[in-house]
């Protein structure tokens, strides 16, 4: 078996070739996994905003029915969720939601509507995160209040 001189160990030990190469390595790691987790979040928040608007939607149409008077509690829960599921279909791609609540409070003229929903990860499942939870919750108030308008129209062609 061939042996390397001791002077060839020597060199290779003391040699400053290649320093830049490992720590290079090192940044790459770290910014690659940076990077990863800034898509993953990228994902999180379009989820959120695509949630937060479906369920505002839900509100208000579920609080138009309220403020109608015509439905039950039941049906203005059921219109909310079909409101809630139609408009989610053109963006909510990234978030599987689990459960929607639309609940009426006829007593404060209030509708609240709760979204449990989860991002599935793809660059962060390898630290051992698989989903990032997104809870959205929205509570609107509506009053039948009385509106009075007034307008006045010029026709001197002053204005």
């Amino acid at each position: 078996m061939p042996t390397l001189p001791i002077a060839t160990v020597k060199a290779f030990a003391h040699s400053e070739r290649g320093g830049v190469a490992i720590l290079f390595g090192f940044c790459a790691i770290v910014l690659t996994v940076a990077i990863g987790v800034a898509v993953d979040q990228a994902r999180v928040h379009h989820s959120t905003s695509k949630l937060a608007a479906a369920a505002d939607a839900a509100a208000l149409a579920a609080g138009r029915a309220l403020m109608a008077g015509a439905m039950s509690d039941e049906e203005i829960a059921e219109l909310g969720q079909r409101f809630f599921h139609q408009n989610l279909t053109g963006g909510g791609e990234f978030a599987d939601v689990t459960a929607v609540e639309v609940i009426p409070h006829r007593a404060n003229s209030t509708i609240e509507v709760k979204v449990n929903a989860g991002v599935p990860t793809t660059f962060m499942r390898i630290a051992g995160v698989q989903t990032v939870a997104v809870p959205v919750d929205t509570v609107t108030t509506f009053e039948a209040n009385d509106l009075e308008l007034g307008m006045a129209l010029d026709i001197t062609g002053s204005m």
